[in-house]
């Protein structure tokens, strides 16, 4: 259960910015318009004045609209490309040329952004030409990948691969700063940060970020390699985490660098499958990871990490209950912003095997209403899914339900909330989820409408209209399918979630059904991104 849970941090799937899954203008054009405004203004009046003593028409003066500077018009044809799905390698020298041109760090940063996002999408895309029509690792790009690189990435190798369209790929992925990873079970391409993180025209910020980056995913390689993870190396590197994160002025920089924390966080306290610091037979702490979290206080007594790890060591263990709270530990650390006292916690109430229930507790709001608000909202909503499984109504069947916090700042909560029974005798299983968005200054469900503060629902429509185009690219649907995005939804770090209306599905499934895409795909039309700023 605990490593289930502790896991689905590090790998729900949509959590790191290498793996694929199943409006800023500048503010001198404005300034600019209004000071030509305000002069065509002057000079009308005083026209108008003389003409009044000399009764002669007054000249019209004409004032050209200024030119758009040359850092703007480059970000425009970078978003063009997009726009037009130009290849990732033509979009990667674009952004690099505007980046280049940009004059300051904000305006870099919202470059690096907007390019980043584009290019976790372009991942998805790049990772399924990969594989076969049977969805294996026999298509001919893995044979390349198999004989000449011999599991080895190396550029250099490139210009050897004779046929051109399989060359042109690699050539892709090595000009838009990528390369072929492994992590686990996952193989395919993925960012090569260290490279990133050495580009000069970058703000120091992203290129922390990718630095960050590059290591936390050579951990990860290592993890899986060794089954090892060295936790005293790992521990000063999740400590810099939290430094570069206080460091950071730049809202496009935090967005990235808090889950890349608490990715961090997840891996400390997860371990890995050959050890871990948590003893589940005897539901204790291993006396080695306590003696190392015991260190990292004295360290740096006023971490975050400092304050994860005195908690984890207070817990009470030996039973049940301290599995549970250990996850719950982790998991909801800080989760409203490293800064923000907002909090979560759960509350646990089971009986094995019969049920299993995990309900929100918030603490820490400003607003105590909005904070009774949403949680008696939260509550609602699971008791509905409650209704929707027959909780409790059969003797024989087992129960769960739960709740995940997928993103959260000081504005915006999103949740998957989910119910589920299995009846042993004739292993049916129903499962229901309910992804929703809540907006913290009132506590109430929003509409994606909403969300986006947009009321003519354009990019709403937009985003249905692409989502429906992904889920036929993974399932087999009718053509009258639909998304419900009134408030069937939920973000990510850099996703959207919808859910299939269940009218669209067989009789014979009982579960609902789920789409997501990255936020890249939708850009420059619908600028999540923007939205989720803190």
């Amino acid at each position: 259960m605990i490593q289930r849970l502790l896991g689905s941090l590090r790998h729900f799937g949509r959590s790191g910015p290498l793996q694929p899954f199943n409006q800023f203008k500048s503010s001198s054009r404005s300034g600019s318009r209004l000071l030509s405004s305000l002069l065509i203004l002057l000079i009308l009046s005083i026209s108008a004045l003389l003409g009044a003593c000399k009764a002669t028409p007054p000249e019209e003066v004409e004032v050209e609209a200024p030119e758009p500077s040359a850092d703007t018009v480059l970000e425009e044809a970078l978003y063009n490309l997009m726009a037009e799905d130009a290849e990732l390698d033509v979009v990667t020298a674009a952004w690099l040329k505007a980046l280049e041109a940009a004059e300051d760090e904000q305006a870099k940063d919202r470059l690096t952004s907007r390019w980043f996002d584009h290019a976790k999408y372009k991942t998805s895309v790049l990772s399924r030409a990969l594989y076969s029509e049977d969805g294996d690792m026999g298509s001919p790009l893995f044979d390349v990948y198999n004989t000449l690189f011999e599991r080895q990435w190396d550029a250099a190798k490139i210009k050897d691969i004779e046929d051109p369209a399989l060359r042109r790929y690699f050539e892709v992925l090595d000009q838009s700063y990528m390369r072929m990873v492994e992590y686990g079970e996952y193989v395919g391409p993925g960012f090569d940060f260290d490279r990133l993180s050495k580009l000069s025209a970058l703000a120091d910020g992203f290129k922390t970020y990718f630095s960050l980056s590059s290591s936390y995913y050579g951990f990860l390689t290592e993890s899986y390699q060794t089954g090892l993870l060295p936790y005293n190396a790992f521990v000063d590197y999740t400590l810099k985490v939290e430094e570069a994160l206080e460091a950071s002025a730049s809202p496009y920089q935090t967005v990235y660098l808090e889950p890349l924390l608490r990715w961090s966080y997840s891996m400390l306290f997860s371990g890995t499958m050959g050890s871990g610091p948590f003893n589940y037979e005897t539901n204790t702490l291993n006396p080695e990871f306590e003696d190392l979290l015991k260190g990292a206080i004295e360290r740096a007594p006023d971490s975050g990490l400092a304050e994860l790890a005195s908690k984890v060591i207070d817990l009470p263990d030996g039973s049940d209950a301290s599995e549970y709270a250990y996850v719950d530990a982790v998991q909801n650390f800080r989760r409203f912003g490293f800064d923000s006292p907002k909090g979560i916690k759960a509350i646990y109430n089971y009986k094995h095997p019969t049920f299993y229930e995990s309900r929100p507790e918030l603490f820490g709001f400003e607003d105590p209403q909005v904070m009774a608000a949403l949680e008696g909202n939260l509550n609602a909503t699971m008791e509905e899914l409650k209704e929707k499984v027959a909780w409790g109504q059969n003797p024989k069947a087992s129960y769960n339900l739960g709740f995940y916090l997928e993103f959260a700042n000081d504005r915006w909560a999103s949740f998957q909330l989910a119910a589920s029974s299995f009846d042993p005798e004739t292993e049916v299983n129903v499962n229901y989820n309910e992804p929703a968005v809540f907006d913290l200054t009132t506590g109430e469900r929003v509409t994606l409408d909403e969300f986006l503060g947009d009321p003519s629902g354009a990019a709403a429509d937009k985003l249905e209209a692409i989502l429906i185009e992904q889920a036929k690219q993974y399932m087999d649907l009718p053509s009258t399918v639909q998304v419900d995005l009134s408030q069937r939804f939920s973000l990510g770090e850099d996703y959207i979630l919808a859910m299939l209306l269940p009218k669209t599905l067989s009789e014979a499934q009982a579960y609902d059904m789920f789409v997501d895409v990255r936020y890249g795909l939708a850009f420059p039309e619908v600028d999540v991104r923007a939205r989720l700023l803190p």
